[in-house]
């Protein structure tokens, strides 16, 4: 079974998730509204990695065109029948990203919103995506994404390196967690920015949550750049 596979099996025991993370609203309330005064008409906003479609609803609901892509059937759907306003919005795609024709839209994505979602790749696959994504968007698009540190030292110290040198593999297996995973971390904020050198960065900030003192605060680096 090769790591792809590995993180479909995770993700298909499905995550019931259908409430907003945050981070998503202060995006749009802090950055997109006040900067940019999105959405505009027929603003194309992909949620790339949407789970449930949560946030795609969230979007949809305070005016983007919104389109979720994700690689658990289960998971989608179960947001097609949570969120029926925008079943057609939410679509399973295939778990090698080379078996991807497009993300989105063909004629284009304005904004693209990939939070806890694009460390799941190989080096040469998370290139091949973020060319892909990139390719897709105009002049002045914008792109959300986030990452995870060592810091998060719970996933981290659970990991061993692999043959990619980008990739660890995590296996986690405590009262709570239970499941082995393929992902990278970011060293810090200059290596994520090395690593979105396609964008201009525009904001570079965090995001921390600790609920348990026997896990880490969760956190995660985030960028906002633009395609010039």
């Amino acid at each position: 079974m090769n790591m792809y596979d590995v993180n479909k099996e995770k993700w298909e025991k499905g995550y019931f998730a259908p409430n907003v993370e945050s981070i998503t609203y202060r995006l749009f309330g802090r950055i997109l509204k006040p900067d940019f005064n999105l959405p505009k008409e027929d603003t194309k906003l992909l949620d790339f990695g949407c789970g449930m479609g949560a946030a795609v609803n969230y979007f949809n609901s305070v005016g983007f065109t919104t389109k979720g892509i994700d690689i658990s059937e289960k998971d989608i759907n179960k947001g097609k029948e949570y969120f029926p306003d925008i079943k057609n919005s939410l679509e399973v795609v295939p778990t090698n990203p080379r078996d991807v024709d497009y993300y989105g839209w063909k004629d284009g994505i304005d904004v693209v919103y990939a939070c806890q979602s694009l460390y799941y790749f190989t080096k040469n696959d998370f290139y091949y995506v973020l060319n892909k994504l990139y390719d897709s968007m105009p002049v002045g698009g914008l792109f959300f994404a986030t990452f995870k540190t060592p810091k998060q030292w719970n996933y981290y110290n659970c990991s061993t390196p692999t043959d990619d040198p980008w990739i660890r593999k995590v296996s986690l297996n405590t009262e709570r967690l239970n499941f082995d995973i393929y992902q990278f971390f970011v060293e810090d904020e200059e290596d994520m920015v090395s690593r979105l050198s396609l964008f201009k960065p525009l904001h570079v900030g965090y995001y921390t949550m600790q609920l348990r003192n026997d896990e880490s605060d969760g956190l995660h680096l985030s960028f906002l750049g633009i395609k010039e």
